[in-house]
């Protein structure tokens, strides 16, 4: 596939930019056809480069990507409930018991823990 004026050094970095483009700047194939011609590729060379990329998924791959870490932010924002509210209800039942002069617990390492685990999976989802 590597044309003889074009170099197959030149070919694989504009094969790369061009999954990149796909990947990080979600560009249409058409879009990386028109930047692998601007490069130096013919319309042959650019439009096998796109089929590569369609037979290796690489066009969903950007959704792909997206839904994983989609899927850790909303773990990240139970696990920070679960401690943050598990750490509020120990602390409260405790103080509640202890009403009458006796010790209680406060679990202020869960609380600040799952507050900023909460947090952190928020602003993941933006």
């Amino acid at each position: 596939m590597e044309s003889a004026e074009l170099g197959q050094e030149k070919f694989d970095k504009l094969r790369a930019y061009a999954v990149k483009s796909v990947v990080e700047y979600d560009s249409s194939p058409e879009e990386v056809v028109r930047v692998l011609e601007k490069g130096g590729m013919t319309p042959e060379q650019a439009h096998g480069v796109i089929q590569e990329m369609k037979d290796a998924n690489i066009f969903n791959m950007k959704r792909q990507i997206e839904k994983k870490d989609r899927g850790a932010a909303y773990r990240k924002i139970a696990i920070g409930a679960l401690f943050l509210v598990g750490g509020l209800i120990i602390t409260i039942l405790t103080y509640a018991n202890a009403s009458g002069g006796g010790r209680y617990v406060i679990t202020y390492g869960a609380i600040i823990w799952g507050a900023i685990k909460l947090i952190d999976g928020l602003t993941d989802l933006k």
